[in-house]
């Protein structure tokens, strides 16, 4: 199921996945991927939590504005603590993919927990309001489709 989701998304994206990585992979960027992919998500994240957010004012109470509002902002700062520690252990469990021996036997579940726990997080995100979070939660299971063209395109420059 993992890997079927994983190669429609990177079908389905491959047009705009594709130029973009080559250009990463060129010479042209001055950073590593790693920042243009935390700065995609920071973008993304903090403008879903300005749009959404309730404007507070001072006359109008703690649960009527200010909790939806710190709700809102936690929760994009928080996804994207948590986008950048997926980060490190997707690409770990890239490195035992691609390696003879891998060091670590249950590598190939990571993706599987991955998804399923997205699937679950989208739902508590939806019920709660918490709309930063379900745009970090689309991230989270569109990230996959990127990585696969991303290496695909890596592979063919360096071959």
């Amino acid at each position: 199921m993992t890997s079927f989701l994983t190669s429609s998304l990177a079908h389905f994206f491959g047009p705009i996945f594709r130029p973009l990585s080559r250009w990463l992979l060129s010479e042209k960027r001055k950073h590593p991927t790693w920042y243009y992919e935390t700065a995609f998500a920071a973008i993304i994240l903090l403008s879903v939590a300005a749009l959404t957010s309730p404007y507070p004012t001072a006359g109008l109470g703690w649960a009527y504005i200010w909790k939806p509002f710190l709700i809102n902002w936690l929760s994009a700062f928080a996804v994207l603590g948590s986008f950048l520690h997926a980060k490190v252990g997707y690409r770990m469990s890239e490195a035992m993919q691609a390696s003879k021996a891998p060091t670590v036997s249950c590598y190939e579940w990571s993706g599987r927990y991955w998804l399923g726990k997205e699937i679950l997080w989208f739902f508590v995100f939806l019920l709660s309001g918490a709309y930063p979070a379900i745009a970090g939660n689309i991230i989270f299971i569109i990230y996959p489709a990127w990585r696969q063209i991303h290496i695909e395109e890596r592979k063919k420059i360096r071959s």
